[in-house]
């Protein structure tokens, strides 16, 4: 016969969690082994049963569950309305103790009768208590609201255990909690540690220390240090079609997600729900992170990564200080040219006016924005393109150091690129014919700094401004060159694109993708400083462009 989830359930329940009983049947307390009489066929029969004077304490159709003690001096007995327990002294019941509970399904006594088990039904949902007969107090259990096809008690009465449709519920039974420091000491001497999905609508009502995720998950977690969690998700080929979306969208797909268990808002104080009244409430949860926390789970997700996957990490830059938004997101991608960063920010608030219906009126929003680093592991340099913002680009050249190395001082502000070939070797500056994948490069624009009290800059533009100046039998000015623009055409596309050169440390690039091929013709044509160079000059804050 085919065994149904359940009843597996319930076998596991009996064999693991109810030791010491030798059965345990729906409604009916264990029976302990020793109480049991072997079958013997020359034994006296039976006694006939003995009718017992019940108190009228409600109609007889209304009676639906009866539990027993093991050495049968208890019984508990359920109304529509309560559960009763009397004693059984010579044939006669006398209550002990009654609790309001509705709508009893299940009941079962501890071994040595002190404590009664009942699962009951409220709303739709199934509750457990365990109700102290003597001081005629109830204790409900959190967990699990699941109809009890079972119920299991432990022989020393430590603990009871339901068989549930999902599995297995069990509780300490002396606190009704689900991560007692037993249960803690017991995994601590485990191998491993099974752990499944828990949480949900059905225990919200509950308060929140004593729902699944913060009574036993969340301490396992951080009793064991568990803080990296690794969620696979991959796409079988046959059961593309299968899923909601498109299946040329989840074709392929092959990704691993780490996220980190032990910090953030979980485990953050301090953390409060205060009444405002008029149905108003105000909730406080605060996200905690530690530099070490977030060094170990990078360290994981990169060791996962490498030569595999692309990398995505939420969360992991703070630019508070630069008013661009609580949070942004980093996103990891390694290459054989090295590790490249795209972060995406929130720009400081802008105002821009509008009409409406009454007049003008001023809108507010954050535009937001992509930056791209490159670390190339080769050179040991940081390369960073921050749309020429000094100040933003020294703090990711001081967090990634952190972060990556734990030295805010690992990508020093070194001064990288020189537009001095130009002015040097005229046209000869843009031979290309040494570099792969590139085909010509043309410059359109420089522009020099004169500087004086006005701050004067002189732009030069062209098509091909060499040729322009050939034409006119002249050379690029003398003067200090700050920026120039150069027309690239690679070998792989048809229609070239633009470079831009800003000494100290800016480069930028139409595609970041462009960013090792223009390198290396940069690097060629003396357009990046020699190190010792480049440690001379006198610096503004690093950015090189990926």
């Amino acid at each position: 016969m085919r065994q149904s989830p359940r009843w597996l359930a319930l076998a596991a329940t009996l064999s693991v969690l109810a030791a010491g009983c030798a059965r345990v049947e729906p409604g009916v307390a264990a029976v302990p082994a020793a109480t049991v009489p072997a079958a013997n066929t020359t034994a006296d029969p039976p006694a006939p049963p003995v009718r017992l004077g019940v108190p009228q304490f409600g109609h007889a159709h209304e009676i639906g569950q009866l539990a027993v003690t093991p050495d049968g001096s208890k019984v508990a007995v359920n109304t529509a309305k309560k559960v009763v327990v009397f004693a059984r002294p010579e044939g006669a019941l006398k209550k002990l103790a009654e609790f309001d509970i509705e709508r009893t399904r299940r009941m079962v006594f501890t071994p040595d009768g002190s404590k009664l088990f009942v699962a009951w039904e409220e709303d739709r949902h199934h509750r457990y208590s365990v109700c102290d007969i003597a001081a005629a107090a109830q204790l409900d259990l959190d967990g699990s609201q699941e109809y009890p096809e079972s119920m299991a008690v432990s022989g020393d009465g430590a603990r009871v255990a339901a068989a549930v449709n999902s599995g297995i519920v069990a509780w300490d039974a002396a606190t009704g909690k689900a991560l007692p420091p037993e249960t803690l000491k017991t995994a601590e001497g485990a191998h491993a540690i099974l752990f499944g999905s828990v949480g949900g609508p059905k225990w919200e009502h509950l308060p929140p220390a004593e729902q699944p995720e913060r009574a036993s998950l969340l301490p396992l977690r951080k009793h064991f240090a568990l803080y990296a969690n690794l969620r696979p998700a991959f796409c079988f080929p046959a059961l593309a079609g299968a899923s909601a979306l498109k299946p040329e969208l989840v074709e392929g797909l092959d990704i691993l997600i780490v996220r980190e268990l032990t910090g953030g808002v979980y485990f953050g104080e301090p953390k409060t729900i205060t009444d405002l009244g008029n149905g108003q409430k105000r909730a406080i949860d605060t996200q905690v992170y530690d530099t070490y926390e977030i060094e170990r789970i990078t360290r994981v997700a990169f060791e996962l990564a490498r030569g595999a996957f692309e990398l995505t990490v939420v969360d992991s830059l703070r630019l508070e200080a630069m008013k661009r938004g609580r949070t942004c997101k980093l996103f990891v991608f390694p290459r054989p040219d090295g590790v490249w960063f795209l972060v995406r920010r929130g720009d400081p608030f802008k105002r821009e006016g509008a009409i409406e219906k009454t007049g003008m009126t001023s809108v507010y929003y954050r535009p937001e924005k992509y930056d791209v680093l490159k670390y190339d592991q080769g050179l040991g340099e940081l390369s960073v393109n921050a749309e020429g913002n000094k100040k933003l680009v020294a703090l990711y050249r001081e967090l990634f150091g952190e972060l990556l190395f734990g030295d805010p001082k690992r990508f020093p502000n070194t001064a990288k690129y020189t537009l001095a070939p130009l002015q040097d070797d005229g046209a000869d500056a843009l031979i290309c014919s040494d570099v792969e994948g590139i085909d010509t490069i043309t410059l359109k624009e420089v522009q020099i700094l004169w500087g004086g009290p006005q701050g004067e800059i002189e732009i030069r533009r062209a098509k091909d401004l060499f040729e322009a100046l050939k034409g006119r039998k002249k050379e690029l000015p003398k003067g200090r060159l700050v920026k120039a623009s150069f027309l690239v055409k690679f070998t792989d596309a048809k229609t070239p694109r633009t470079v831009t050169i800003r000494p100290q440390n800016i480069a930028s690039y139409t595609r970041d993708s462009d960013a090792s091929v223009v390198e290396a013709w940069l690097t060629a044509r003396g357009f990046v400083k020699s190190a010792p160079e480049a440690q001379d000059a006198d610096l503004a804050p690093a950015a090189a462009v990926a």
